[in-house]
């Protein structure tokens, strides 16, 4: 079979999770072609061929990153992949946070697969996050229909220029942002003992995380082994001032060494503290293995590699997804979640060596590192995509 990969250009986490799909499909004999409005490179350097797609501009992940899908950029966005669909006659669209998506396989009438995170469906109810779970019936029921009236309005707001374009190529039904990350068959990059969803819908699938990181390891060789290591990561759309926080908090303490990773959008520390060891990509498990604790702003990767670890976690949200694996992370018992707006380096300092002394973390810890060493999530996601479609004759 012959699947195109159409992953979102917004850094470089949703490309790096169909990278990883990818392989799995090669080495089993199939044909793997990707597209993305992003760096190509990841895909590129592993030999797979690549063609460039429009992206969304995105300078905040903290503001409405879809209002940057206006009609017009919707439109070459939709022109543009289904030359790229003409072009690769594909078996299967499979495609990462890419809504434009949804428009192009459809019209191309090619099966559609689509990769999401628990909380990017329509089973998933934020009061399930929000509310304590003693909360009386009545009052939950209540505070999850208000919450999801609430959120469907959103929603439909949010996907008004994708939406606009859809019902021009008579795709009428495709009307809140739900319906623009649901496939033929949706895959769900997370485990349900973590983000639980209830009601799942047809053709919904539990895959399992899906992490990538890179191969090197430049960080390891400049550590000192004989201090406890704090890893520190902003991930892909973490902010600025989390950085600034983590070396204030830890620069020239000598009780630790810090590993720090910025991604591909925060600058990395100037004239770092000798403690403080910074890079844009380190190979997390490897410095996790080291790790007493790990403070990250609460990304999708980031969560589930502390957890494989079974490293606590001290996470610090920026956007509203991160919040959501924060709350996650409180809530499951592995860690602690800060609002970032009011945080004092002395907090950070004092949350991080909290959750590195709680001995009563450690039995969820080793539950949720064992659920994450059996999770296959590439192989798993690699079968799902298999059941869509014939080979091209």
């Amino acid at each position: 079979m012959r699947q195109l990969m159409i992953a979102s250009g917004v850094g470089n986490a949703h490309l790096a999770r169909l990278l990883l799909i990818a392989r799995v499909l090669r080495e089993q004999g199939h044909e793997v072609v990707f597209a993305t409005g992003g760096d190509g490179g990841l895909a590129a350097g592993e030999e797979f061929e690549t063609f460039e797609l429009p992206e969304a501009a995105i300078s905040d992940f903290n503001d409405n990153v879809y209002a940057a899908y206006t009609p017009a950029l919707v439109d070459r966005c939709v022109r543009e992949e289904r030359a790229v669909i003409e072009a690769v006659r594909p078996d299967v669209v499979v495609a990462d946070f890419r809504p434009t998506a949804a428009i192009s396989a459809r019209l191309a009438q090619v099966p559609y697969v689509s990769v999401v995170n628990a909380y990017l469906t329509s089973a998933f109810d934020p009061v399930d996050v929000l509310l304590a779970p003693a909360t009386a019936g009545a009052k939950r029921a209540f505070a999850s229909f208000a919450a999801r009236r609430v959120q469907s309005s959103q929603k439909r707001k949010l996907a008004a220029g994708l939406h606009d374009v859809a019902r021009r190529h008579g795709l009428a039904r495709l009307t809140s942002l739900d319906d623009f990350y649901v496939g033929d068959v949706t895959l769900i990059a997370d485990l349900p003992e973590f983000c639980p969803l209830r009601s799942l819908p047809d053709a919904h699938r539990y895959v399992g995380p899906l992490i990538w990181e890179p191969a090197r390891d430049d960080l390891l060789s400049e550590l000192d082994p004989t201090r406890p290591l704090v890893y520190a990561t902003t991930g892909n759309t973490g902010p600025s001032r989390l950085v600034d926080l983590v070396v204030d908090a830890f620069g020239e303490d000598g009780r630790y060494e810090v590993a720090l990773t910025t991604g591909p959008y925060v600058d990395l520390p100037t004239s770092p503290p000798r403690n403080v060891h910074a890079a844009r990509y380190a190979r997390a498990s490897a410095l996790l293995s080291r790790a007493v604790a790990v403070v990250h702003g609460g990304g999708n990767g980031s969560t589930y590699q502390g957890l494989a670890a079974g490293v606590p976690a001290v996470v610090v949200p920026y956007t509203n997804d991160q919040r959501i694996n924060a709350h996650l992370v409180a809530r499951r018992g592995v860690g602690l979640a800060l609002a970032l707006d009011k945080l004092t380096a002395r907090q950070l300092r004092a949350a991080v060596e909290l959750v590195a002394a709680d001995a009563e973390m450690r039995p969820r810890l080793l539950h949720f590192q064992e659920l994450m060493t059996s999770a296959r999530g590439p192989e798993a996601a690699a079968r799902e995509i298999l059941t869509l479609g014939a080979p091209a004759r």
